[in-house]
């Protein structure tokens, strides 16, 4: 499949779902929305090639946004106006994104200006669909159009009464058998499901019964056939739908590897207890927001101790912000997952995906982002662990606070049948060495060529949303199988404003602690009290200096012979622009040569008019943001670099590791950097870490002397190979050119 014919596709799968039947007498349902009524839906694809491994590796997800608004309520037929809002698809490890500048070609006017359709009255089926106004869309898009959005939805007058099924067609899909499976005072539920040579559908759907809107929908398409060459191919297709905003997780079959017994746990449940309470829930109302699959991927820190008694999540609809101001980008996420957190003070973190929706380009607007914004509810859980004991025949059941879990014998193994209240979460655990393999599936499976993938997508429409049905395998009837059960407050115990802060964010905010960074690489540079000689063992003779000590201080080698006519003497040059450092090099005073072999021992002598020395600094550090500084309180302008001040000032941790400073735009700030450049946009220099303490460089009018005995190496022996013609001499010899004299 191309992308171009994917984002064809797509536009249209939501259209399709979404137009069911709905009732205007008693007793048949028929479309019938309200004027100028307007729904938006979530739409979740995948789309498989081949089978087995290769259709794995050949998989395209779609997601979208679909917006229907009733422009005419006629005699015959409703005119619709459709708006394909948003699509993502990700194919061949690439994601696009139409928010992120990716609707190209004939979509963006399409996604701008909507189609027309019409749906005739009493049956739901869809009529003439064309773009809207001046829109110049190519036949063949329009072709494509007319196919999909045929798609199975409602496309008949359904009969409100519980086990009513009838036999109808759809463009390419014919023979569906529709059964009502479930009658409420809101809703009426229907399967679909159609069985034919090269061809397979099953699906489920909730039908608004007031209005005739779909609320959900899943369905599956396995289709085999010919290809002109006589090779045969084959596609998998599942389209998951939902109104937006639905509490329900909208997912299509997101299975990454072929069906396949997995092992089943065999540890004991996880603990009932502790239990968090609201203050360990949202101990950190602040996040992290970091680029992932052109989205963001949200977490906030959980002060838990048991990651399974966290709790539910629902996220409210969430913003981005640049400091105080919305970017106006809107966005879609699943409510978050309870995950491991790998790094940081908390055990546990609240995790999902926040995808930007809409049509544009974001990209510019979300890396200025500072934060995503919104309410998080949260909902405890009341746990209990239920214990089926098999017979020998490998049936149980046990019941408790509606759970009901019934074990019984199959061909191939074990089924357990699970079922529950809306929201229930259900974990297995197996005695150790039970040896059990199993396959997990929606409570109401579908028939036996579904995956347990595409059935659990099942779960979106299911008349029973918790109800799962595992098929277990083992050598032998386990003794005991422990099901712990999560039920959750029907209410949320609290909603609190959360914030997931970007990396840009999280550098910006006063409040939060730097990423620590030392000053130095390798150290500060040496004191005059610290230095100490540098090279020998090539021959070579160096020593470093601070750069604000360099200045005051010579160095000269005590009654040296010249060597072939050339004085010695010590050349001064910078060493490390982010170590300020400089160095006294000894050279010949042409430069040239800097390895001395064999001139045997010799004398060094470093004088110094004055002595720098590293005193606390007489200015308090914040107690609750120490790595905050007021850079008037150090008496340095704007226009001073970095390097005035570091030379001049440190920041000392507790481990007396000298910090660096931060840059607004992230890493440490560069050594020529104005302070201006550095200064954060509330005033103040950030330091990457958490000091203790500020160290200034204190100068002493002091006539210091050191010397240093030196020894330098005699002329290593020349390098004797396997022969003559092998040899090759050290190029570190007396006649050496030095690459780097000054």
């Amino acid at each position: 499949m191309t992308l171009r014919s994917t984002l064809r596709l797509l536009c249209l799968a939501g259209v399709a779902t979404c137009l069911g039947a709905g009732h205007a007498a008693a007793e048949t349902l028929a479309f019938s929305p309200a004027p100028e009524e307007e729904r938006t839906y979530h739409t979740e694809i995948s789309v498989r090639s081949g089978e087995g491994e290769e259709s794995f590796s050949d998989t395209t997800y779609i997601s979208a946004l679909t917006r229907f608004r009733v422009t005419d309520l006629g005699p015959d037929e409703i005119s619709l106006r459709i708006f394909p809002d948003w699509f993502a698809v990700q194919s061949a490890g690439a994601v696009y994104n139409s928010a992120l500048g990716d609707a190209w070609g004939e979509m963006a006017p399409l996604m701008q200006n909507g189609l027309d359709a019409t749906v005739e009255r009493g049956t739901g089926r869809l009529g003439e669909v064309q773009a809207h106004g001046d829109t110049d869309l190519p036949q063949d898009v329009v072709q494509q159009m007319q196919s999909h959005l045929r798609h199975p939805g409602a496309p008949t007058a359904i009969e409100v009464e519980e086990g009513w099924e009838t036999v109808t067609d759809i463009e390419g899909i014919p023979d569906i058998t529709l059964t009502v499976t479930e009658v409420s005072d809101a809703s009426v539920h229907v399967s679909y499901l159609a069985d034919h040579e090269g061809l397979q559908l099953s699906g489920l759907a909730v039908i608004e019964r007031d209005t005739g809107w779909v609320d959900r929908q899943v369905m599956t398409i396995a289709r085999r056939f010919e290809m002109s060459d006589g090779e045969f191919a084959s596609s998998r297709q599942t389209i998951a739908i939902a109104r937006l905003g639905s509490d329900r997780p909208v997912h299509a079959d997101w299975a990454r590897e072929p069906e396949r017994w997995n092992e089943m746990r065999t540890s004991d449940p996880a603990p009932l207890e502790p239990r968090p309470d609201e203050a360990e829930i949202f101990a950190d109302v602040k996040g992290t927001a970091e680029a992932f699959d052109r989205g963001l991927g949200l977490a906030l820190p959980l002060d838990i101790e048991v990651g399974e008694n966290a709790g539910r999540f629902e996220l409210g609809p969430l913003r981005a912000f640049e400091g105080e101001r919305d970017l106006g980008i809107d966005f879609i996420a699943d409510a978050p997952m309870v995950t491991p957190a790998f790094e940081g003070d908390a055990a546990f973190r609240a995790t999902t995906l926040a995808r930007p929706t809409g049509l544009g380009d974001a990209q510019t607007a979300l890396e200025a982002a500072t934060a995503l914004r919104g309410d998080l509810q949260w909902f405890p859980t009341d746990p209990f662990v239920l214990t089926l004991r098999p017979d020998a025949d490998g049936r149980a059941e046990v019941s408790q606070d509606g759970v009901t879990a019934t074990l019984a014998p199959t061909q191939d193994g074990y089924a357990l049948e699970i079922t529950g209240r809306p929201h229930d979460r259900f974990a297995l655990s197996f005695p150790d060495g039970a040896g059990v393999q199993g396959k997990i599936y929606a409570g109401d499976r579908g028939p036996d060529w579904l995956s347990p993938s595409e059935s659990q997508a099942r779960l979106l429409a299911a008349s029973d949303p918790a109800a799962l049905h595992i098929a277990l395998r083992a050598d032998e009837v386990p003794q005991t199988i422990a099901l712990r059960v999560d039920r959750f407050a029907a209410d949320p115990a609290a909603v609190r404003p959360v914030v997931f802060q970007t990396e840009r964010g999280a550098r910006l905010d006063p409040d939060r602690e730097p990423t620590p960074l030392p000053l130095f690489r390798d150290g500060p540079p040496p004191t005059f009290d610290t230095t100490a000689p540098e090279g020998l063992e090539r021959a070579g003779l160096r020593f470093r200096l601070s750069a604000l000590q360099a200045p005051y201080c010579d160095m000269t080698l005590e009654d040296a012979e010249p060597l072939a006519g050339h004085a010695l003497a010590f050349v001064v040059r910078p060493h490390d622009s982010l170590d300020g450092s400089q160095i006294f090099e000894l050279r010949t005073d042409d430069r040239r040569r800097g390895h001395f072999y064999g001139r045997g021992d010799e004398t060094a002598v470093l004088a110094c008019s004055a002595r720098v020395t590293w005193q606390p600094a007489e200015i308090a550090l914040d107690a609750e943001r120490p790595w905050l500084i007021d850079r008037d309180a150090l008496g340095l302008e704007g226009t001073a670099t970095v390097a005035d001040l570091t030379d001049r000032w440190r920041f000392v941790d507790a481990e007396g590791t000298p910090l660096a400073l931060v840059a607004p735009e992230g890493g440490a700030a560069s050594r020529d950097a104005t302070l201006a450049e550095t200064t954060f946009d509330d005033g103040t220099l950030r330091v990457a870490g958490r000091p203790v303490r500020i160290e200034r460089a204190t100068l002493t009018d002091e006539e210091v002397t050191r010397r240093f005995d030196v020894t330098f190496p005699d002329l290593p022996a020349p390098y004797t190979g396997p022969s003559d013609s092998d040899s090759d001499s050290d190029s570190d010899g007396a006649d050496d050119t030095e690459e780097d004299a000054q």
